[in-house]
């Protein structure tokens, strides 16, 4: 996998060295990497997400984080009794 921006690339050498040499072999023009990739393309970007279809965020829903057993009748904390 070819890094994105020099900012990963830096980050890589520093943090996971051997896998920092594969991934430069694959790069091919490091010099003309831009300094910060662009936001919004992380993991499976440019695969079946995004597409344009209405609400391809990957956020489909009325749920929240955390809404499981919270709302009902009762008062203690843990959801399960």
């Amino acid at each position: 996998m070819p890094f994105r921006s020099k900012r990963q690339m830096r980050w890589m050498f520093a943090n996971e060295p051997e896998m920092a040499r594969r991934w430069a072999r694959e790069t091919p023009d490091e010099k003309s990497l831009p300094e910060r990739a662009k936001p919004g393309g992380g993991a499976g970007s440019g695969m079946a997400e995004g597409k344009g279809t209405k609400g391809s965020k990957g956020h489909g829903g009325k749920g929240t984080k955390g809404s499981k057993g919270q709302g009902g009748k009762g008062g203690s904390k843990g959801g399960r009794c």
